[in-house]
């Protein structure tokens, strides 16, 4: 299936938590999800849970990166908690 693309990185964090598409990314392709999974470029930063809540890395990497743990912070506000890493997340 082909990813949908979004205009902007707040729509694209908007369609990943109303979870209505399977696949998405933005046009440049830094910001995209995978069902439950949203990456920023390769590395995944946010995750819905089975139970509906939304598990947030705490790691530091770019100031883009940032950016999109933002967006979603303001998307998910009520449903969102923080984990430190997301290594275990791909196994």
């Amino acid at each position: 299936m082909a990813f949908k693309v979004f205009p902007t990185n707040k729509a694209l964090v908007a369609a990943w938590a109303s979870q209505t598409y399977p696949q998405g990314r933005n046009s440049g392709g830094s910001l995209h999800f995978d069902g439950p999974t949203l990456f920023s470029y390769r590395e995944p930063i946010a995750r819905f849970l089975p139970t509906g809540e939304v598990q947030l890395t705490t790691q530091k990497f770019s100031v883009t990166t940032s950016q999109h743990c933002g967006l979603v912070r303001q998307e998910c506000r009520s449903n969102v908690f923080t984990v430190l890493g997301t290594k275990e997340w791909n196994q």
